[in-house]
């Protein structure tokens, strides 16, 4: 059977990609960056940047972590904060050392 698609945009056409980035691009638009640690967004990925000597700008919205806080729970207060400025529903994957991305997995060192 043939799917007859009438509304939106083909997920795998040509153009999904460029979509998806003007529809997150959209989404993002009351998230503000700058009170948040260091984030990288490729296509619909996000990766977090964090380490214990990150300090935020002044008016942060996360508060540093203190030393005793876990980092999934630094975690879940960051995810909270960009889920309801940008109302998406995002997932962590994972945290640590070492971390899946995007189909490759990367390595922090001290160095």
């Amino acid at each position: 059977s043939i799917y007859n698609h009438t509304t939106g945009c083909p997920m795998g056409g040509s153009c999904s990609a460029q979509y998806a980035s003007l529809v997150l691009n959209y989404l993002e638009r009351d998230v503000d960056w700058s009170t948040l640690p260091p984030i990288c967004r490729y296509g619909d990925n996000y990766l977090l940047f964090m380490s214990p000597s990150w300090t935020p700008v002044r008016g942060s919205c996360v508060p540093p972590p203190p030393p005793t806080t876990s980092p999934q729970l630094f975690m879940s207060k960051v995810k909270r904060v960009i889920e309801k400025a940008s109302s998406m529903k995002l997932t962590v994957e994972g945290w640590g050392k070492s971390i899946p991305f995007l189909e490759s997995q990367i390595f922090f060192t001290n160095g």
